[in-house]
């Protein structure tokens, strides 16, 4: 954890320029386990939404030393059980085991669709 920097500081400048960094690495596979798991396409951007924000606000206690997208799946977990439990009427709850599932193979598949996105842009130059 990094301490409180004042917002004009080079600090706090360049926790904002990481965290940027990060989140646009990891927004993708984030989008794709929330709509993988919300039905709906509203519900499901208004919590991508919100995730963006908790993160951004909750950045200071990322360890770096951990992958940041797993860390953020496991936000994003967390904002989709929440989720689930005021729509608790809908037939569409899913169990914590499932969520961990899907979210460990989000994780993981990240891994390889970016290995095979370079490829591809390799083969097309």
């Amino acid at each position: 954890m990094t301490e409180f920097a004042p917002p004009n500081s080079e600090t706090h400048r360049e926790m904002r320029r990481q965290f940027a960094r990060l989140w646009n690495g990891a927004e993708k596979s984030v989008q794709a386990y929330v709509f993988s798991l919300v039905p709906s396409f509203h519900d499901a951007e208004d919590l991508l939404q919100q995730i963006a924000e908790e993160v951004a606000v909750r950045f200071d206690e990322y360890d770096p030393q951990r992958p940041f997208e797993a860390w953020v799946i496991w936000r994003a977990k967390l904002r989709v059980i929440d989720h689930f439990r005021k729509a608790g009427r809908d037939r569409h709850v899913f169990d914590d085991a499932l969520l961990d599932s899907v979210a460990s193979s989000h994780v993981e598949l990240a891994k390889t669709i970016d290995d095979r996105a370079e490829a591809l842009e390799y083969c097309l130059d």
